[in-house]
């Protein structure tokens, strides 16, 4: 946890310090169980993540998230059964930038 935090005020300090570079939080809605049935569980998961722009039109992002979950099952239905689980997740995004003469921006990409 140590590590995590130095790298996080470590990249906090390079956002400021360069320009371009940019560090945060998102939330994304990542799929978590899958059965054959096609039933399909979903969590809501914060990912940090870490934005350069490659040139004044082009922005790269980097994304990484963690999760760990316990819960224990109706004990009425199947027993006592603790499940226990975590998941890690990586992505990366680029988002190509279309000024606006109105001093707005437009940008699309894919995660």
């Amino acid at each position: 946890m140590k590590r995590v935090f130095l790298l996080v005020c470590l990249l906090a300090f390079a956002g400021t310090a360069f320009a371009g570079f940019s560090i945060g939080f998102n939330s994304v809605e990542v799929p978590w169980y899958v059965e054959g049935d096609g039933y399909l569980a979903t969590e809501d998961m914060y990912l940090l993540r870490v934005g350069a722009m490659a040139s004044p039109d082009f922005r790269i992002e980097g994304y990484l998230g963690y999760a760990k979950e316990t819960f224990e099952t109706d004990p009425m239905q199947t027993g006592t059964v603790d499940v226990t689980g975590s998941g890690m997740v990586f992505g990366a995004g680029a988002y190509y930038i279309i000024p606006n003469p109105a001093n707005t921006q437009l940008s699309t990409g894919a995660k």
